[in-house]
């Protein structure tokens, strides 16, 4: 209905002069002029809202971003080899979306260059993947015959880095307290302190 300009069944109607319209969540908003002609005439506009990014944004490919190998220079695989993708990260495709898309596939999709069936598909030339869970995935570019030329790649996403999670270590055994240490060594010396009481008492009755 956006690029037809169709006014005639709209997700949403305002017409207060000073609308605000909260962005309460991710992805592409479509917004016309609904007088006659009006859209035609360019009143119209479309919005991408990210998701809040709480992690790493990894531009695939680096600067030349998301085209085939052998004009961006770019090894995907090679790539991503030295990248390192975690839970919370977003992937961020830069193409030329006349030319090239992007589509999340199955490993054996991914191995065979089958475009068929793609789990997620995009066009916009500037596509946001966030990375939610972890696992390893994996995209493809759906033009017949570039996927073969090498414009695929492969993310493994891990839910932390390595080493990150805490491991216990045996605490050391505390020191004894001293209060307890000489009520231990007072307990331990009373049989010694109770003898030498009953030999003193039997060199008194003896002297008497």
């Amino acid at each position: 209905m956006f690029a037809s300009c169709n006014a005639t069944a709209p997700l949403a109607q305002w017409s207060g002069g000073a609308d605000v319209i909260p962005l309460n969540s991710s992805g592409t908003f479509y917004y016309i002029c609904g007088i006659p002609g009006h859209c035609d005439a360019g009143q119209k506009v479309a919005i991408t809202v990210e998701a809040a990014q709480t992690g790493t944004r990894h531009q695939v490919g680096g600067t030349p971003g998301w085209s085939l190998p052998s004009r961006s220079n770019v090894n995907y695989i090679e790539w991503a080899s030295t990248q390192t993708f975690l839970v919370g990260d977003t992937l961020y495709f830069n193409y030329s979306k006349d030319f090239h898309n992007v589509m999340e596939v199955t490993k054996e999709h991914y191995d065979t260059c089958n475009s068929s069936n793609p789990i997620l598909f995009w066009d916009d030339g500037a596509t946001v993947v966030q990375l939610n869970t972890s696992g390893t995935f994996y995209f493809i570019c759906g033009v017949p015959g570039h996927c073969d030329a090498g414009q695929k790649l492969a993310v493994r996403v891990a839910a932390s880095l390595p080493g990150s999670v805490l491991t216990g270590t045996p605490s050391p055994s505390p020191a004894p307290s001293p209060i307890s240490a000489s009520v231990s060594l007072y307990a331990n010396a009373m049989p010694a302190i109770s003898n030498i009481m009953i030999i003193l008492m039997v060199f008194t009755a003896l002297a008497y």
